[in-house]
């Protein structure tokens, strides 16, 4: 099932059942180490608001971008319900519909770019975040890392691809460690600059990638 079927069929309510709001606040915190009011935020994969709402709370300049349609609309009904202002698009991150440039900061969070399954599109992906990242800005990548219950629940399809099963529905992830993550880098010659690295949120091991451009 691709991302955008289990999303539809797991909905917003069933989405978030998978992660509390105190990880969610935690994981705010940390990005709030990377940015600030002044910088133009987006955050690609945005689901039904999670963390573009709370930010736009806080009075930063945020926007999303989603591959489904139902959790965008979620994320709109929040945005009425706080008397926000948002912009949310439906879009492909192999595929961004911005000019070059457009943002200073762009945060793809949770298990987004784990949807990605081949290098291909990782790197269709890559490109196109880093095309509209203006200059001197930072490309915030967050990904799971594989531990003994993920993989004990499910059963790798393909080098690195886990499948299993979320709420009753199949789940397929690309599962990065910090050498495969940085060997897809290091062939992007047009990246310069970037980090990859555990970091611990809130007690959870997480892999991050920071692209500076």
């Amino acid at each position: 099932m691709d991302p955008k079927n289990f999303y539809e069929k797991i909905g917003a309510e069933g989405l978030s059942s998978m992660i509390s709001e105190e990880k969610t606040a935690a994981q705010i915190k940390f990005l709030q180490k990377f940015i600030s009011q002044k910088h133009r935020i987006l955050d690609v994969g945005c689901g039904y608001g999670r963390i573009t709402i709370p930010l736009a709370k806080m009075g930063y300049q945020v926007e999303g971008i989603d591959l489904s349609p139902n959790l965008l609309e979620e994320a709109k009904k929040r945005v009425e319900i706080a008397s926000l202002k948002l912009i949310f698009k439906v879009g492909d991150m192999r595929s961004l519909p911005y000019k070059d440039e457009r943002f200073d900061i762009i945060i793809c969070m949770w298990s987004t770019f784990s949807y990605m399954l081949t290098e291909q599109d990782q790197t269709l992906a890559i490109n196109e975040m880093y095309r509209v990242l203006a200059k001197n800005g930072t490309l915030i990548i967050d990904l799971p890392v594989a531990t003994d219950n993920k993989i004990r629940n499910g059963v790798f399809i393909a080098p690195n691809v886990l499948k299993r099963a979320i709420a009753g529905s199949e789940h397929t992830v690309y599962l990065h460690t910090k050498e495969t993550l940085s060997n897809i880098l290091k062939h992007l010659k047009y990246i310069k600059s970037y980090e990859v690295k555990y970091q611990n949120v809130n007690g959870t091991r997480r892999l991050f990638a920071f692209i500076k451009k």
